[in-house]
């Protein structure tokens, strides 16, 4: 598996998808979450974005006192990300009679995270593609090209899913104290650690088209983290223009979810004492993590922060990310993979695998709780040297079924 980021661009800044893994990296064309349309990979990005600079005649930043003026004062940094992360599982062949007619089969997935400039997971998608590739005497598409067309297949079904069931719901709130620092609202409440993304509006009096307008207020986050008491909150601020003032309007553009509350990713994944080796199962388990009600993962994937901040400096954006604090508890996502002694008639066997997969709380290192979804898997018709294969095509298939009942099963207290 591996993960990706992408920046939304500006003026002179650009679109960006860095790639990890051989199978996503022979992939001409992804699709940008949100967008109807393929954002194409350059794999000489630095190279080409410095040509389109100079050919535009962009200007850097800190060349002129103006323009890092500019760049001093700029609001218009991203307040979200995208995450991408890809997973597939073992490939494995059946054979026709005498094996001149074979079957490669495998699947794979990729899953987007929204994260906030905080390190938190908003929201997650998922898109898999089961591909079956045939052949005839060993003639037919390359499994190299055979995985690029089934990355392309699970990226259009994530970008479909993404488009349909991701929502940001706003909350309007009036600002009623302010002071040279920061401004308070009333009627938010925010769990500890969490950040939202907001824009203030101030009421202009005037109605277009029988709509209100407001003028927006332009201020840079101050360095404290929004603190709530009594269902109100205040926000720190700094580098205005023109300040916040009390009868203001705080559009919070994504509203926490009632009772979910942070917490931080554990720094290690689980595996079963006696499980087999399937690593390629970890990104489909913490998507289940990620889809909580009852939790917000916080990101602790120090290679994430460090690519969002080279593609933030890239893009000529002051922001640069930290990872959230570290709360008392964690979870650790993991699997446990079993499968019983092969039953083989001649060449052919047949098998039975215990698939479990595991979202567990711990603190201080001792586990506190766990949630488990577990099933036990009969498959046969496969040859002794496919034996592996396919215990771990079949693990990942029962994953993929399961992923909503582990989901559901975190949202209950324990």
């Amino acid at each position: 598996g591996g993960s990706s980021i992408v920046l939304l661009s500006s003026s002179c800044s650009f679109f960006h998808l860095k790639l990890d893994g051989p199978s996503m990296a022979n992939s001409d064309s992804v699709y940008k979450s949100g967008v109807r349309g393929a954002l194409t990979v350059d794999v000489n990005f630095s190279d080409t974005m410095a040509t389109i600079r100079v050919a535009a005649n962009c200007v850097p930043w800190d060349k002129y006192p103006s323009t890092k003026q500019i760049f001093e004062s700029r609001h218009d940094n991203p307040n979200y990300f995208l995450k991408f992360n890809i997973a597939k599982s073992p490939i494995v062949r059946q054979s026709g009679l005498g094996a001149v007619k074979t079957m490669d089969s495998f699947m794979t997935s990729l899953t987007a995270q929204v994260v906030d400039k905080s390190g938190n997971v908003i929201f997650s998608e998922i898109g898999t593609d089961r591909y079956n590739l045939e052949k005839t005497a060993g003639q037919g598409l390359l499994i190299g090209s055979a995985e690029e067309i089934s990355v392309k297949n699970a990226t259009a079904t994530l970008a479909n899913r993404f488009i349909e069931n991701v929502r940001f719901e706003n909350g309007n709130f009036k600002v009623s104290s302010v002071d040279k620092a920061s401004f308070t609202v009333d009627g938010l409440s925010l769990p500890s650690g969490t950040d939202v993304a907001y824009e203030i509006l101030r009421p202009l009096g005037t109605k277009v088209n029988g709509k209100s307008t407001f003028l927006r207020i332009a201020v840079d986050k101050g360095g404290q983290e929004p603190a709530s008491s009594s269902n109100r909150t205040t926000f720190s601020y700094s580098k205005v223009d023109l300040a916040p003032d009390t009868g203001d309007l705080v559009r919070v553009l994504n509203m926490p979810r009632p009772g979910q509350s942070r917490i931080s990713e554990c720094v290690t994944n689980f595996r079963g004492a006696t499980s087999i080796a399937a690593d390629y199962l970890n990104p489909l388990i913490k998507h289940a993590s990620y889809r909580s009600s009852k939790f917000q993962p916080g990101l602790v994937d120090v290679g994430f922060f460090d690519d969002a901040n080279a593609l933030l400096a890239a893009g000529f954006f002051k922001l640069q990310l930290t990872a959230p604090a570290v709360t008392d508890l964690c979870m650790k996502s993991g699997y446990s993979v079993v499968p019983q002694p092969e039953k083989c008639e001649g060449n052919i066997c047949s098998t039975k695998s215990l698939v479990a997969m595991t979202l567990i709380l711990e603190k201080a290192g001792a586990r506190v709780a766990n949630y488990v979804q577990a099933e036990t898997v009969s498959f046969e018709g496969f040859s002794k040297s496919e034996g592996q294969n396919f215990v771990g095509f079949k693990a990942y298939e029962s994953v993929i079924k399961n992923l909503q009942k582990l989901t559901e099963s975190s949202n209950i207290t324990k």
